[in-house]
């Protein structure tokens, strides 16, 4: 429910800030504070650590999206979410990514034909785009 609205996500990153802001406070020593903060913050980086973080990110709506599609949750919000999560999990260049769009994908796509939404035409678009 987080990607579903923009006020609900502000308001959430903020109470996700301040839980860093607090752990780095109360928990890491003061020379290392700095490097915490950095990494804590932005973690979804160039690196593969973070272009894994990110894959992670958007597999993770990718099955929310999907699980409301599949109920049958026509809103658009959750299509969207579905078409643009598989969109930047395409453009990121890991062997991870390459096998769930080989792999996983298609199997969980063949488990949305049971939905009234053509979730496979909603992939298949997002994949070409």
């Amino acid at each position: 429910m987080k990607h579903y609205s923009l006020e609900l996500r502000a308001m959430l990153q903020q109470v996700e800030e301040g839980m860093v802001d607090h752990f780095i406070s109360e928990h890491i020593p003061e020379e290392f504070k700095h490097i915490f903060r950095r990494q804590l913050r932005e973690g979804k980086d160039d690196s593969v650590e973070g272009q894994i973080l990110e894959v992670a990110d958007k597999m993770d709506q990718v099955y929310e999206a999907f699980a409301e599609l599949q109920r049958g949750n026509t809103e658009k919000e959750f299509i969207v979410m579905y078409r643009n999560a598989l969109i930047k999990i395409k453009q990121i260049k890991l062997h991870c990514v390459d096998y769930f769009l080989q792999h996983i994908l298609p199997d969980l796509v063949s488990e949305g034909s049971r939905s009234p939404i053509d979730i496979e035409t909603i992939t298949n678009e997002a994949l070409a785009s």
